[in-house]
């Protein structure tokens, strides 16, 4: 399995989901995370799997109770690189700047 690294915003991102859904109820919060990891660590148990989406931008949707929510992702130096925790009605790509700064931190 790839060694991971989480954008700054990317964290941000899914520690605002978590607690819109901890607001809604603790037991959905926690869902929402045990989502996350889990997705995210298929996606980096087999990263090639997904494609390439826009700017080296993979994408992996987490599942049935979450679906308009995905993790935003790139491949770089050996890393599986989260780009963003984001939901799919928000802006498209928007995280795509977020490409370069990832290259320069890791």
């Amino acid at each position: 399995m790839m060694s991971w690294e989480i954008l700054p915003a990317a964290q941000e991102e899914l520690q605002s989901a978590f607690s819109h859904y901890d607001v809604i109820d603790a037991r959905l919060a926690d869902s929402f995370y045990a989502n996350y990891l889990v997705n995210r660590d298929r996606a980096r148990a087999t990263p090639e799997i997904y494609r390439v989406r826009r700017h080296e931008i993979r994408r992996i949707n987490l599942g049935p109770q979450f679906e308009e929510w995905y993790i935003a992702f790139l491949l770089w130096n050996g890393k599986f690189v989260v780009l963003a925790i984001t939901h799919a009605k928000r802006r498209p790509f928007y995280f795509s700047e977020r490409v370069a700064a990832a290259k320069k931190l890791f």
